[in-house]
């Protein structure tokens, strides 16, 4: 716990609050870079600082927040994507569920998915521990999660079970499964994602962006598996950024 506390702190010390003091300017207001052409999808990155990746379910990242104050007369607003990238998983992969979720625009996508994972009634999900797990699945899978991935992001993002314990990584093994199980759609197209980046060494996202991938040709497993996790979530991430 110690380590991981350290971490966290380091972290927060050198990539934001240092930056951010020492960034800046004559008005006190801070400005990051953004940058449209770093990320292969397509993504607007930002730096120096990094402003979009302050936490922000951590009691640290919470007391960085409250140093970002609106100059007089004015406001500090946000703006949610309301959840792009599902969207635009639900619409390449053509997943039932996900479809009606988002077309009725009733049902929250993760209270639902919980709902299937924990076989228990919409209303009876825990939001606070099975909707955030459902959530933490969906997100991952996106770029291909694996059990020991999940249980590094519960364990950074203070996560626990509902009897107040750790998730383990067989629990998040099953976790994973129990969220393709919901979503069997996912599971069919991302297979096929993987059998085109095999086929011709790239994919492409419906806006024509390409990713090349030549490491799904490698002899070296840990290679391929990176390479293949990469061939949906280019087209996820990157469809998503074109919507």
């Amino acid at each position: 716990p110690l380590i991981l506390d350290y971490r966290e702190l380091d972290k927060a010390r050198g990539s934001f609050v240092r930056v951010a003091l020492a960034r800046s300017g004559t008005d006190g207001r801070l400005r990051c870079n953004l940058r449209a052409t770093r990320v292969t999808s397509g993504r607007i990155a930002a730096n120096t600082p990094n402003l979009m990746a302050i936490p922000v379910r951590s009691a640290i990242g919470r007391e960085i927040r409250q140093g970002f104050i609106a100059p007089p007369n004015k406001v500090l607003a946000d703006w949610d994507l309301d959840q792009a990238e599902m969207r635009w998983m639900a619409h390449d992969s053509e997943d039932a569920g996900l479809i009606s979720i988002f077309r009725g625009g009733i049902l929250d996508v993760h209270t639902d998915t919980a709902a299937t994972m924990f076989s228990k009634p919409y209303a009876d999900v825990d939001k606070n521990t099975e909707r955030y797990a459902a959530k933490r699945v969906g997100f991952g899978v996106i770029t291909g999660i694996t059990g020991i991935g999940l249980v590094d992001q519960m364990v950074l993002a203070g996560a626990k079970k509902s009897d107040g314990s750790d998730w383990t990584e067989a629990e998040c093994d099953d976790l994973i499964a129990r969220w393709f199980h919901a979503r069997p759609g996912v599971a069919v197209y991302m297979d096929r994602c993987r059998a085109e980046a095999r086929r011709q060494g790239w994919v492409a996202d419906l806006w024509g962006r390409r990713r090349y991938l030549p490491g799904v040709w490698s002899s070296v497993e840990r290679i391929r598996e990176e390479a293949c996790r990469q061939s949906h979530s280019h087209k996820i991430q990157a469809g998503a950024q074109g919507y």
